[in-house]
């Protein structure tokens, strides 16, 4: 009996593109492992800081 060739391509991982933020957010004090002038871009962080007590230690912009 033959037995089918399975395709390659359809065991490989899926994996999604980095969500983006329409807001990045400028670290302006340092506080857990932000450095001051560090830039955050990922949507999970920006949200997650911006709903924690660490939101005074940023600077949220729009998103160019």
């Amino acid at each position: 009996m033959a037995q089918a060739k399975q395709d390659d391509t359809q065991l490989a991982p899926q994996t999604a593109p980095a969500e983006t933020s329409p807001y990045h957010l400028t670290v302006v004090n340092e506080f857990g492992n932000y450095t001051k002038g560090q830039r955050i871009t990922d949507a999970a962080e920006v949200n997650a800081i911006l709903a924690s007590h660490n939101h005074t230690h940023v600077v949220k912009t729009a998103a160019s």
